[in-house]
């Protein structure tokens, strides 16, 4: 969604909303249209990356979708099917272990005797409270939660209730796939990472991290068909326009959950085209565009890339 922490468990009421908020701006993405809609001959958001002996393709991730997604593309299931290995923002097994959904709800608390008030500007509440009603929720449940903890609560009630679900996203779905298949499983990042770099967000701006992501909350409903004609032909100009456009009010935290992650994520990736083993990898399609993003950064080492 942006660090690509992930994550099957907030509590119990919210058990089944998996996908962590991460990137602010992605988590909302898109529902893609079934069946015929994709052909051989229409361009997806996959890349196939080449080096002098490795092969490797990078899918641009829709983190939650609806069932009606699928089937995808057969280029993207062709790619996966030649990949010996998956790359995902993070290796998602760990979304099964009991103690990392305690862990990852117990980070997500303020500490003992701090609440909301004592952390944000008045104004800045009075949009959680508003965000909150609009979803059928009282802000009163979120007293104890820190920032980024409240937007992945109310980014992910608001897309089931829409139809969306982590488990119908691209990243699951391969995931599980690759599971089945005992193909090899990496992850750019670890979930202490992600959880590290939300606290990190939250101590440099708060006010501002909650702003821009609550815009974005505002705003599913009007984007959502503009994303998915965007993803389904890999338009990255459009995505970037779309998926990024109150990121862009914030560079600071523009630079945090993309463009410093794009980068670090670029080690890996570099090894891996190296390394002479067929790979997919697998990344929020807003990592992709723009200037720092993956695709340009790639071209920018001198890979051939052909959009598939």
């Amino acid at each position: 969604m942006i660090l690509f922490a992930a994550m099957k468990q907030i509590t119990q009421k919210h058990r089944n909303l998996a996908i962590c908020y991460c990137i602010a701006v992605l988590a909302f993405s898109s529902i893609l249209p079934n069946a015929d809609a994709a052909s051989n001959s229409q361009k997806t958001c996959l890349w196939r990356i080449q080096s002098d002996n490795t092969t490797a393709y990078i899918q641009g991730s829709i983190h939650l979708l609806s069932k009606d997604a699928y089937p995808l593309p057969p280029q993207i299931e062709q790619a996966f099917a030649t990949s010996d290995q998956v790359i995902l923002e993070m290796d998602l097994a760990v979304m099964n272990d009991p103690m990392t959904q305690i862990e990852m709800l117990t980070k997500g608390m303020l500490p003992t005797g701090q609440t909301l008030t004592d952390i944000l500007k008045p104004e800045t509440i009075d949009l959680i409270s508003k965000c909150s009603k609009n979803i059928g929720m009282n802000i009163i449940a979120f007293e104890r939660y820190k920032p980024w903890m409240i937007l992945m609560v109310l980014s992910a009630t608001k897309l089931q209730s829409l139809g969306f679900s982590p488990e119908n996203g691209i990243d699951f779905y391969f995931y599980k796939r690759a599971v089945s298949l005992n193909k090899k499983i990496v992850g750019l990042e670890t979930m202490n990472e992600q959880l590290a770099l939300f606290d990190n967000i939250v101590g440099k701006d708060q006010d501002a991290f909650v702003e821009q992501g609550l815009e974005d909350f505002m705003t599913i409903g009007d984007d959502i068909d503009s994303i998915i004609k965007a993803w389904r032909v890999g338009d990255l100009d459009k995505l970037n326009a779309i998926l990024l456009k109150n990121m862009h009010k914030y560079p600071e935290l523009h630079d945090i959950l993309i463009l410093n992650r794009n980068k670090n994520w670029m080690k890996t990736i570099e090894k891996t085209m190296k390394s002479g083993t067929t790979t997919m990898i697998i990344v929020g399609a807003g990592h992709l565009s723009g200037k720092g993003g993956l695709i340009q950064l790639l071209k920018n080492k001198n890979y051939k890339l052909e959009q598939l």
